[in-house]
Parts: structure tokens; C-alpha cells; sequence
């Protein structure tokens, strides 16, 4: 089926589990029309096949989330140039998230949360400037938060909870004046304090600091977030009073200053 557009197989009981499993991707290389392919929630497992990063440039849409896929990202991810969704969330993929993702020009949501991914999260992200989505939370990554997040200036959901993620909260990330749903970042070990620049979020709905390292005094600039929802700030080392300024947050449903000083 040369021809072949859209593929689409989720929600099934499909199931691989080695190379002989898989070897119906091989036969998919020549389908190079091919703009859409789901495997999603299935019983996929074991590495994928080095043919699945030789499939169609065309391809826009690669769903494969919650399955049992292991191995890693390779470098030839960035070969699939008009790719607008890339979703393999979770799964079991293990290494580091390569650096060629920033070649991916037209992503939009990229869902990788819920896996074992380790090492730094690429500067190379800051590519993708309409990038929407970008849910990288419950895996391994390390090190700081790119400065380079300051072009994402489409992105409405940023969650990055749950990694092993250090350093301060750059204050570049709070100019991303389109986050409008989401700022995740619990569970880490982020240091510093809160730059007052997070009064910038003045369409942002949640907002999740709550179990890292973060001291000083709590921005008052918080309440220009006038549309925020939820404040979850605890197990932290904030100290000083609540400012007055946060019942400017008219909006405001869940407030959690808990374990703090």
C-alpha cells in the first residue's frame, strides 16, 4: 500500500516483543505517503526496529504512548522534519533525549513523560518555537532548566515534575508570556529563589513549585496572576509572611504554602 496515508492501530491488544514481532515496520518503509501512524495503547514492547527511524518524512503525527517500548531515542529522530506530534509517553524508553529533536521544526506537542529518559534536556528544545505542549514530567533528567525556553513563545503546557532536574528557576521561562495552562515543576531539586519575573504569568491557570529547594521570601509579583487556579507551593524553604498582594487572585481555588518556613 504505497499509497497508504493514515495508520492507525490504538487501543487494541496488538502485542511485539522482538524483532520478529516488529518486522510489519519493516514492510512500512515503503508506504512514503505516509503522514500518520498510531500504535498507541497497546502491547507493544522490546526495542523498536532501527527501520521505524526509516519510515516516511512525511510522517506528522508518531502516537506510540503507553505501551512497553524500551530502548532509546535515536539521533535519526531529527530526520522527520514535518513531524507536528510526537507522543511515546508512557512506555519503558531509557538514554538521553537527543539533541536532534531541535531540528523538528513544526512539533507542536511533544508527550515523553512517564519513562526512564536521563541526562540533561536539550537547549536544542528552544528551537521549536511553535511548540504547544511539552510534557517531559516522571522520568530520570538532570541537570538545569534551558534558558533557551524563552523562544517557546506558543507553549500553553510546560510539566517537567518528578525528574532529578537542579539549579535556579530561569528567570527567561516567566517571558513565555503564552503559558496559559501549566507550569509544572514539583518534585525536583530546583535551588534559589522565585524570581519576581513570575508575575509575567498573568494568563497562567496552574502553577506547581511544591517539593524542591526553593528559599527566600514569596514574590509579591504573584498576584498579578490573576486568572491562576491553583498555587501549590509547599515542602519548600520559603520564609517571611504570605503577601497581602495574593488576594488579588480572585481566581484562586487551591493554595498550598504547606512545610515551609
Amino acid at each position: 500500500m504505497q499509497n497508504l496515508v493514515y495508520l492507525n492501530m490504538q487501543r487494541n491488544q496488538l502485542k511485539a516483543i522482538d524483532a520478529q514481532d516488529w518486522r510489519f515496520i519493516d514492510s512500512l518503509t515503503n508506504c512514503t505517503s505516509l503522514e500518520m501512524l498510531s500504535l498507541y495503547h497497546n502491547n507493544f514492547g522490546g526495542v523498536l526496529p532501527k527501520s521505524f527511524w526509516n519510515l516516511s518524512i512525511e510522517l506528522r503525527d508518531i502516537t506510540l504512548g503507553l505501551n512497553n517500548i524500551s530502548g532509546s531515542i535515536p539521533f535519526e529522530l531529527g530526520r522527520y522534519t514535518n513531524l507536528i506530534n510526537f507522543g511515546m509517553e508512557g512506555n519503558l524508553l531509557s538514554g538521553f533525549l537527543p539533541e536532534s529533536i531541535g531540528k523538528l521544526k513544526s512539533l507542536q506537542v511533544v508527550s515523553l513523560d512517564q519513562n526512564n529518559l536521563r541526562g540533561i534536556i536539550p537547549d536544542s528544545l528552544g528551537n521549536l518555537t511553535i511548540l504547544t505542549n511539552l510534557w517531559l514530567a516522571f522520568n530520570q533528567l538532570t541537570g538545569s532548566i534551558p534558558s533557551s525556553f524563552k523562544n517557546l513563545q506558543n507553549l500553553n503546557d510546560l510539566d517537567l515534575r518528578h525528574n532529578n532536574l537542579t539549579g535556579l528557576i530561569p528567570k527567561e521561562l516567566f517571558f513565555v508570556s503564552s503559558l496559559s495552562n501549566t507550569l509544572l515543576l514539583s518534585y525536583n531539586s530546583l535551588t534559589g529563589s522565585l524570581p519576581l519575573e513570575v508575575g509575567h504569568l498573568v494568563n497562567i491557570m496552574s502553577l506547581d513549585f511544591s517539593h524542591n529547594k526553593l528559599n527566600g521570601e514569596i514574590p509579591t509579583s504573584l498576584g498579578s496572576c490573576q486568572l491562576l487556579h491553583e498555587l501549590y507551593m509547599g515542602a519548600n524553604f520559603f520564609y517571611g509572611p504570605i503577601p497581602i498582594s495574593l488576594s488579588n487572585m480572585k481566581s484562586l481555588e487551591m493554595l498550598d504554602l504547606s512545610h515551609n518556613n
